[in-house]
């Protein structure tokens, strides 16, 4: 597995070091869409590790490279479970914080047969970690670092960090926060939910797929661009 370097000098631990949302998932699957004031019997309930940043750490690691993960990690009842997890699948988590508060929980439900899911999550009492607490230092030792809009204040800092330091940034973006534009014209890999460029863009719902990135790549004007589309997979520009 090939990934970009950064600046000589500073040595790389990781291949990938991701800042940003870890969470724990309660997959609901479904045959179809539910049913509003009924109670409805479903094939199966699972509680899994997700979060945008947590679960692209675990497929760099199953591929082969080098993960680590640079977050803050509630005290609740689920440290253990997120930290072991991690561990499990081969993720770094020695610049894990641990601190008092909550994990970030989201229940989603999928609909097997439209191929779609709807997710449900909330912010309220969860730990982050604040541009205040950030080290440099460890910024510096992945050669690639992925980044989301969980914590928009923390991912702009860090952005800023690696484009002074001239270290390659992958963004997840899903919503649109103030500081995008920002944080996406220092990164070098933007990957963007469908819905995320057409508020971005302006655009209306309608827009052909392929306007839609040629909008969105001379808007931001990133090295790579890709727009996801559900189940049709994704588009690259």
């Amino acid at each position: 597995m090939m990934f970009l370097s950064s600046k000589k000098g500073v040595k790389k631990l990781f291949d990938v070091l991701g800042i940003g949302c870890n969470s724990i998932d309660l997959l609901c699957l479904l045959d179809g869409s539910p049913v509003e004031d009924e109670t409805i019997e479903v094939p199966s309930i699972e509680m899994q590790g997700g979060g945008n940043v947590g679960t692209a750490l675990v497929a760099v690691s199953r591929l082969g490279g080098k993960a680590g993960y640079y977050w803050a990690v509630g005290d609740d009842e689920y440290k253990d479970r997120v930290l072991s997890e991690f561990n499990e699948y081969g993720v770094d988590t020695r610049f894990v914080t641990v601190k008092k508060g909550k994990n970030p929980i989201a229940v989603i439900l999928i609909n097997r047969q439209a191929s779609t899911r709807t997710i449900f999550y909330t912010k309220n009492d969860i730990t982050v970690l604040s541009p205040e607490e950030l080290e440099e230092s460890v910024l510096k030792v992945g050669k690639i670092l992925l980044i989301d809009f969980f914590h928009p204040k923390t991912s702009l800092a860090v952005s800023r960090i690696a484009k002074r330091e001239g270290i390659s940034v992958v963004v997840d973006a899903e919503k649109v926060v103030g500081c995008s534009e920002e944080i996406m014209g220092n990164s070098d890999y933007v990957i963007s939910s469908k819905s995320f460029a057409q508020e971005f863009c302006g655009s209306d719902e309608g827009v052909e797929d392929r306007k839609l990135l040629d909008m969105f790549v001379q808007k931001i004007r990133a090295p790579f661009v890709c727009i996801t589309l559900g189940k049709k997979g994704g588009l690259p520009a």
